[in-house]
């Protein structure tokens, strides 16, 4: 598992904050996104290119367009 920054806010530390998130597991199952905010993720895979809501309540509400990536099965072809 690998982000490119997280960071935690607030008093009490409530809000957490995860860019450039990737995790890859051994049965070819995982998980990437953009940004994070509390378990809220964006730019995920299965967003496409969609809106994707994000609403921190009493904080941010907004809406982003999403992209998506695919690829091959990561091995090296001859």
């Amino acid at each position: 598992m690998s982000d490119g920054g997280r960071i935690y806010l607030g008093p009490n530390n409530e809000l957490e904050i995860i860019v450039l998130h990737a995790e890859s597991r051994s049965d070819n199952t995982g998980e990437t996104y953009l940004v994070g905010i509390n378990g809220e993720k964006i730019g995920t895979a299965e967003q496409g290119l969609t809106q994707c809501p994000l609403s921190v309540p009493e904080l941010v509400d907004v809406s982003v367009n999403c992209v998506s990536a695919s690829g091959g099965d990561g091995l090296v072809k001859e």
